[in-house]
């Protein structure tokens, strides 16, 4: 066969076959389902619209932005013509250990074996700005402790000056910009993020004239020496870990953003200037699509709010994004779990444009995270890279009816709520009157109300729990230790220092009160005197204004509700016993035996099984002798009227005080079994978490209910 026949019988073959459309798949859709609406396929999301079962390319035909091109505005497709298949997206790691020398050891460690972009996670000292009064308290608390300059040159001259560096200090990130360029380093990116941080702890260590001060300094600073650091850090993880919705998420990222470019271009300097410093960091969680269009809409939106302020380069209107994977779905029970979570996440996060990627440890949330952890999450993105080839093809997700759609419906809604932050004043005005927090708090609620129903499942938290797995090893640091070592350290350097410490902070508070000089330039002169980074706190706290008060966000985890029933469980010296009354059909006394296992499994709460009893009377023996507190029937609807009276006969004759719960829910007999002494029906529409706290309590354990840190 010739290579023109070859061409004529793929013509012909395609016209033998009649081109389907939605509407016949809508007919066969209902044949399958016996009459019952396509509607009741569809499912909600937390934002209120609807996610249809399919959609094709009619669905997406007048969608403006299904035209655009990768590295071309809006950029939707990605910042870069080539994605990553030119530019490949960076492999970050978090360095967190307390000592800097053993911090650095870690990092060179981690470059060899494939990490290139070093991020330095700073100690709570940093990350709160504390002074010399409270310093120590935090030092060495979840990252590393850096007071001085020598601290910071144990690690950066262990660093190569091409490798791709970040540092999160949080309200100490004006002085460590002054620390890289008193130490002539340049840093990639300083995730300066106050808006964020006032909406994580409910206040500033200073006020927001000196917060905003101090970033204008910075972004003068860089812009004068031409140098490529991004600075404002605009964070969308505290309004994930809070609970938010995809939607309300990308409005706050867009009217934090917002706010900083209006408040600093109201103190002097251009949009132009303020945009092009800015780096957007963005969590992404478990539903894998959503995330991807989260990402695509985020790109699409922020060109939208720069041509507001009147933008002409495009480049500027190019979003730095940052991914991480979700600290909200991690779990503390069977963390192994978290690898399948963060690869899942990883993806979402490369697919949907990634500029720079960090993959979290497995056992993330435990007190430390080990050297095997880092390295798997490491490898997950390598593998990633290297053998799964997601950045050999540019924006693969583009095409997609589906991704193309959830972009457009993302975008639309949060354009939404953005337009009404702005109403209310703009984003610290709507934190101010708590709008934010209320509206996220609702859809929190809703999560956690879907997560104790189980309409959301948590693998190895409420449902499927692994009863028998051994605890990871995840102690934590010696704290008295890393407190005498950074103490020690700090002595030397005060000891040592030939300056005049109260000079140095006489000299910087006058140019911050003053205005006269940068404050970046003159901190980095004190601290090439010796001044400690407690020592410029001190300074910049030294403010007659006062930072605004406004109600935090309430941070949590999906299964932290269940991990503490489970842990009260856990510390209970005489842990309960539930004992599983199986009788009748054998179908159904194992569907509900394996249904009432896992309900109270997710507690962790032992349960005691059998096959099946011959009769009721049998069973209820059977549990008297296993010293059980709760006994469940486990049955069929139709054998619950004869079997549970005679379960309460035994137990009353034989004088045993058990909790009496039903397995199902016999809707027919629910009155006469109630009467009977049934205490309790448990089946799918039962919310799980607080039937299982109000059960612990009865049985006289302790469950706490609290937020996160």
């Amino acid at each position: 066969m010739n290579h023109i026949e070859k061409k004529d019988m793929n013509k012909s073959l395609f016209h033998d076959f009649p081109v389907s459309g939605k509407e016949q798949w809508r007919k066969k859709v209902i044949e399958d389902l016996k009459g019952a609406d396509v509607e009741t396929l569809q499912w909600k999301t937390y934002d209120g619209f609807s996610v249809d079962p399919l959609y094709v390319r009619d669905d997406i035909a007048s969608l403006r932005h299904t035209g655009s091109l990768p590295g071309l505005y809006p950029y939707v497709r990605g910042t870069h013509a080539l994605g990553h298949a030119g530019r490949p997206w960076n492999i970050a790691q978090i360095s967190d250990l307390p000592i800097a020398k053993d911090a650095a050891k870690e990092i060179v460690s981690a470059r060899e074996r494939g990490q290139n972009c070093v991020v330095l996670q700073l100690d709570r000292s940093s990350i709160q700005g504390l002074g010399t009064d409270q310093a120590l308290e935090g030092a060495g608390h979840d990252g590393i402790s850096i007071q001085h300059i020598p601290d910071f040159r144990i690690i950066i001259d262990r660093l190569e000056p091409q490798v791709p560096f970040d540092i999160h200090a949080g309200m100490s990130s004006p002085v460590l910009l002054a620390m890289c360029a008193a130490t002539e380093r340049n840093v990639d990116h300083l995730d300066f993020h106050p808006l964020a941080h006032l909406i994580r702890e409910g206040s500033l260590p200073y006020s927001i004239h000196t917060t905003f001060s101090l970033l204008r300094d910075a972004i003068s600073y860089v812009e004068q020496r031409a140098m490529p650091s991004t600075l404002v850090g605009v964070c969308g993880d505290y309004y994930h870990n809070a609970g938010a919705s995809t939607v309300q998420e990308l409005a706050c990222i867009l009217a934090s953003g917002v706010e900083y470019i209006n408040r600093l271009t109201d103190m002097g300097l251009s949009a132009d200037a303020v945009a092009r410093r800015m780096r957007f960091s963005f969590p992404v969680g478990m539903s894998f699509f959503m995330e991807i269009a989260k990402l695509r809409a985020a790109r699409m939106l922020w060109t939208r709010v720069l041509d507001s302020f009147g933008l002409e380069e495009d480049a500027t209107k190019r979003m730095h994004v940052r991914v991480r994977t979700s600290w909200w779905h991690q779990t503390t029970y069977d963390p192994y779990v978290n690898m399948l979570r963060s690869t899942i996440e990883s993806m979402a996060g490369i697919i949907g444009g990634a500029d720079s990627m960090y993959t979290a440890p497995f056992d993330e949330v435990l007190p430390t995270s080990s050297q095997f952890s880092k390295r798997i999450a490491r490898n997950q993105q390598i593998i990633l890279r290297e053998e799964a080839h997601l950045g050999h093809v540019t924006d693969p997700a583009a095409g997609s009816c589906y991704i193309e759609m959830l972009t457009s419906q993302i975008a639309g809604h949060a354009w939404k709520m953005f337009q009404e932050i702005e109403r209310q004043g703009g984003y610290i005005a709507a934190i101010e009157k708590g709008f934010i927090q209320e509206t996220i708090g609702k859809t929190a609620q809703d999560k956690r109300n879907s997560i104790s129903r189980r309409r959301q499942i948590i693998v190895g938290s409420n449902k499927y729990p692994n009863l028998t797995e051994k605890p990871v090893n995840g102690a934590g640091y010696d704290k008295e230790v890393i407190a005498n070592t950074v103490k020690e350290a700090l002595n030397r350097h005060l000891e040592t220092r030939t300056c005049d410490p109260d000079v140095l902070k006489s000299s910087l508070y006058k140019v911050l009160r003053s205005g006269s000089g940068n404050l970046i330039a003159a901190i980095a002169a004190a601290l090439q005197e010796g001044l400690t980074v407690a020592e410029v706190n001190d300074v910049l706290r030294q403010d007659e204004e006062k930072s605004p008060t406004i109600q935090p966000l309430a941070v949590f985890r999906a299964a932290g509700d269940f991990e503490r029933l489970r842990n009260a469980v856990g510390c209970t010296e005489n842990k309960p016993r539930i004992f599983l009354a199986t009788y009748g059909p054998a179908f159904w006394r194992r569907a509900r035996a394996t249904f009432a296992a896992g309900f109270f499994g997710s507690a962790g709460i032992d349960v005691i099984d059998h096959p099946g009893y011959d009769s009721p009377e049998a069973a209820a023996i059977a549990a008297i002798q296993q010293n059980a507190q709760v006994i469940v029937a486990c049955s069929d609807d139709e054998s619950y009227p004869e079997m549970v009276p005679k379960l309460l006969e035994t137990l009353r004759n034989e004088k045993a005080s058990m909790i009496v719960v039903v397995a199902g829910n016999p809707k027919e007999h629910l009155e006469m079994l109630t009467r009977a002494g049934v205490d309790l029906f448990i089946h799918v529409k039962t919310d799980v978490g607080e039937t299982l706290n109000t059960l612990l309590r009865s049985l006289g354990i302790q469950t706490e209910m609290r937020n996160e840190e």
